[in-house]
Formats: C-alpha cells, sequence, structure tokens
C-alpha cells in the first residue's frame, strides 16, 4: 500500500483485518474468473467487482499521531527530523500537536498557504515559542480543526517585518481557545521598520515624530521637529501593522511599530494571558515611538481577565513625540471578559501619542461600539480614517477623537459620551 501513515505501533489492529481483506479478495477474484468461463452473465459484475477491488487497492487510511517538537535538528517545522512520534513525518490534518520545549523552537513557513493540524498545545511548563512566517489574515493561516491551549510558558508570534508587510498571524480554531495565566501571542515591534510605512513618523532636525496607526504620533520638539505619523486602516476590521517613528539621523534609531493578529475561534475562547501588539520605544535620543498594531477577534463565547494591548511606544523624553495606539476589534456571540483592552499612545515623548481604537459588537448588536481612551495622557489627536457608523461611542480618559472634513461618523446623540479633558472635534 503507497501512502500509508501508521501510529507509533508498527502493526495497527486495522493491519491484519486488510490484510484478510485482501487475502479475500484475492481468492474472490479466482472464483469469478471460474465463473466468468461458465456463463458470461457473470462479465458486468466481474468488471464492477474488479473496479472495486482495484479502489481498495489504493486506499490510503491515515492513522492520527500526536506530534512532539524536540528541534533536533533546526527550528524548520516541516523537518521531520524535528519532530517525535510523528510517524516519520511532519504533523498532518489529523494530528495533535504538543510544543512544550526543544533544543531549538519552531518556525512555521505559510509562503505556499494553509496548514492544518487537530488541535495544539503550547508551552505547557515550558519556554516555548511558535513563530508563524509569511502568513496573511486572508488565507495564509495555521488551521486548527478541534481545540488551542497556550500555557503559562507559551508564547504564540510572527517573524519581524521590515520594509514591507510581509508577516502577520491569522489563526482559526475549529474548537475552543484557551490562553492560561502567563501565555501569550505576541507581535510587538514586529510591523514596519524605520522609513517605511503609511503612518511613519517624519524626519525632523530637532526630533523625529511618532508612528501613527489607530491614533496620531506625537510630534517632535519645536517648529524643526518632526511631524507625527498619520491615522489608516479599519476600525472594525483591523489587519494592518504598525508604522516607526521619525528621527534626525541613523545614529538614532525610532521605534518600529507592531505586527498584526487576527483570530477566529468558533468555539469558546478564555484569555486569561496576553494578547500584544505594542508599538516599540524609541532605541535612542531623536527617536519617535512606533504605533501599535493590530488585534482582530472573531469568537462565540468570550471570557477570562487577561489582557489586550495595541499601545504605542515611547518616544525620546524632549525631542520625540511618542508612537500612536493602534487598533483592537472583539467580535462575539456572548462576553464575560473582565480583563484589560487598551489602546494607549505612547506615554513618552515631546508630545505623546494619540489614542488608538477599540471597537466592540455582539452578534446580537447593529453597529457596534467604539472606546477611545488615552489613559489621561494629553497627546496628539485621533483622527478618523474614514467614515464609520457605530450604536455608541466613548472618549474618555484625555483622548481627542477629530472627524476629518471628508468622512461621516454616524450614531444617535444620545450615544456619544465624552468624559472631562476628552474632546470631540469636527473639522
Amino acid at each position: 500500500m503507497s501512502n500509508v501513515r501508521f501510529g507509533p505501533e508498527n502493526h495497527p489492529p486495522h493491519f491484519h483485518a486488510t490484510i484478510l481483506l485482501k487475502r479475500t479478495f484475492f481468492e474472490s477474484f479466482n472464483v469469478w474468473m471460474m465463473l466468468l468461463k461458465q456463463n458470461s452473465i457473470f462479465s458486468l459484475l466481474f468488471s464492477l467487482s474488479l473496479a472495486l477491488f482495484s479502489i481498495f487497492l489504493n486506499v490510503s487510511p491515515v492513522f492520527a499521531s500526536t506530534c512532539t517538537w524536540t528541534g533536533t535538528s533546526s527550528t524548520d517545522w516541516s523537518n521531520s527530523s524535528n519532530w517525535s512520534s510523528c510517524a516519520s513525518t511532519t504533523p498532518q490534518t489529523t494530528d495533535d500537536v504538543i510544543i512544550n520545549g526543544g533544543t531549538n523552537q519552531p518556525t512555521l513557513d505559510l509562503t505556499s498557504g494553509p496548514v492544518t493540524i487537530n488541535s495544539l498545545s503550547l508551552g505547557s511548563s515550558a519556554s516555548s515559542t511558535l513563530t508563524i512566517s509569511n502568513g496573511d489574515t486572508n488565507t495564509k493561516r495555521l488551521i486548527v480543526t478541534n481545540n488551542v491551549t497556550i500555557g503559562g510558558s507559551g508564547t504564540l508570534t510572527h517573524t519581524a517585518n521590515s520594509t514591507t508587510h510581509v508577516h502577520s498571524l491569522y489563526l482559526e480554531v475549529g474548537g475552543n481557545m484557551t490562553i492560561n495565566t502567563g501565555g501569550k501571542i505576541d507581535v510587538s515591534g514586529k510591523g514596519l521598520t524605520w522609513g517605511y510605512g503609511t503612518g511613519q513618523g517624519a524626519y525632523g532636525n530637532n526630533g523625529g515624530g511618532g508612528g501613527g496607526y489607530g491614533g496620531n504620533g506625537g510630534i517632535g520638539n519645536s517648529t524643526t521637529g518632526g511631524q507625527g505619523g498619520v491615522t489608516y486602516g479599519s476600525v472594525t476590521s483591523p489587519v494592518d501593522v504598525g508604522s516607526p517613528g521619525g528621527t534626525i539621523d541613523s545614529r538614532w534609531i525610532p521605534g518600529p511599530g507592531a505586527g498584526a493578529i487576527k483570530l477566529n475561534v468558533s468555539g469558546s475562547f478564555a484569555l486569561n494571558g496576553s494578547l500584544l501588539a505594542n508599538g516599540s520605544n524609541t532605541g535612542g535620543t531623536y527617536g519617535g515611538g512606533g504605533s501599535g498594531g493590530s488585534i482582530w477577534v472573531n469568537t462565540a463565547t468570550f471570557s477570562g481577565n487577561g489582557s489586550i494591548s495595541t499601545n504605542g511606544g515611547n518616544g525620546d523624553n524632549s525631542y520625540a513625540g511618542g508612537g500612536g495606539g493602534g487598533r483592537i476589534a472583539v467580535h462575539y456571540t456572548s462576553n464575560t471578559y473582565s480583563g484589560t483592552t487598551t489602546a494607549y499612545g505612547g506615554s513618552t515623548g515631546y508630545q505623546k501619542g494619540g489614542a488608538g481604537t477599540i471597537f466592540t459588537k455582539a452578534s446580537a448588536a447593529t453597529n457596534g461600539d467604539l472606546i477611545v481612551d488615552n489613559n489621561n495622557l494629553s497627546g496628539a489627536y485621533t483622527t478618523t480614517a474614514g467614515s464609520s457608523t457605530f450604536d455608541n461611542i466613548t472618549i474618555r480618559n484625555t483622548a481627542r477623537y477629530a472627524v476629518a472634513n471628508t468622512h461621516v461618523i454616524t450614531t444617535p446623540a444620545t450615544s456619544i459620551t465624552t468624559t472631562s479633558n476628552s474632546s470631540l472635534t469636527i473639522n
């Protein structure tokens, strides 16, 4: 038989039954041949039986394995020598995957398209990191048919981007997902680098601007400081990576932006650990902070007491701007999550970064709700990047929400809430 995968046993229970069935077919074949010589009425039956016999010979049963990562040879997921108890190959669609330590940590390259496994356990007791490379938020994703558990020692991330957006983390879960305390999905600082990105902070003779995305980047020092980066991307379905800060020259490298996370969980999602896409702090004097990135969650039942964060990175306190906050969107059927959700601007800089956006929508809601919150930091504006409709808008904790003159924001007049020191500006 070709392409047959057995589990850890050399002869599974099906093996002897298969041999017996095949022997039965061969014996039947001899009988059919004898009958065929005696009566032509058996010609049709013979042809049909022969066809079924041929199909049986080409059947390739697949038996599920529990594949455990060892990392003996390299970081390459597709190298079978890095796995144990995996039927001498790499994880297949019916296999359960365990990553709990290892000589090297695994990298899964999705250049050729999506990869499917049955279940995933990451970092249950030993420090473990799974890195997704060349993924996107459309088709190049990791598909887990059943459950995902990220233990207290587990980290799921994607490869750092550089000059263009090449890497994102898209995880599709057919069952339930749990991130335990200490476990995390973290793409902080893995967005675009200095000089690239729609929201990159500008060059300035006296300090660079902070990177923008969900919120505007803070400006650099005085009239010769760089302007903060602009806002861009979707509020309700964010998929973009963050942008870097600006600087005065290559001696003072600004912080890069953060990466992008997309999670589709068909069952329940219990978040007691962290989802992180924070912009990076500047690498030196005169550099601006990077903007936060994207976190987009779709789930049936959302619970837990963990944290979700797309905060902007810090700029140089005296000369450069802080990075703008990123974008968070959570779509759910039921929600008992009691943890923190933040998209603050960078808290250090000549001007602090603007608040990012937090969007939540129950399946029963018409449009969903928007929160703009800057943690009482007096920073840059959060300028709209497009027209939108919301059920409720809350602007709080010194956030400054500005509607551009080319955009229309629609919401009931009684559903706009601003707290002290916050503002809504219509240009």
